[in-house]
């Protein structure tokens, strides 16, 4: 493999040219684990990438592991630390005939009702 990320001599005899290049996992990753991301509202989230990475994992394990498995334990490990460390990216939703005022963490989906400020939707703070 080449120093470069990204490229792979894969194929050619004597390593001549390379004949596939190797998607970086940035090709690959959802808009979430991009470097400038932005909730569903357009609000700019601070969440670390790592940790971002950590609830994509997460996501993935809970669709993915078969149930009863080393994965399902694993996932729900992970889920359990996450939840318990999470730093809350806040959706406000100001409520309707339906349903209170609250505001929800986009990660651990934490709720807590009442009437909040729009203005600090995405604003993190810890549980």
């Amino acid at each position: 493999m080449r120093e470069e990320m990204g490229t792979e001599d894969v194929g050619a005899p004597g390593g001549a040219e390379p004949s596939v290049a190797v998607r970086s996992w940035r090709d690959n990753a959802p808009a979430m684990l991009l470097d400038s991301f932005t909730d569903a509202h357009g609000a700019p989230c601070f969440t670390t990438l790592d940790r971002r990475w950590l609830w994509r994992i997460e996501n993935q394990l809970a669709v993915c592991a078969p149930s009863g498995g080393y994965l399902a334990q694993l996932r729900k490990d992970l889920y359990q630390y996450l939840c318990e460390t999470c730093i809350h990216h806040w959706n406000v939703w100001p409520g309707d005939e339906h349903i209170e005022a609250h505001r929800q963490c986009t990660w651990c989906n934490h709720v807590e009702w009442g009437q909040f400020d729009a203005a600090a939707s995405g604003r993190g703070d810890a549980a």
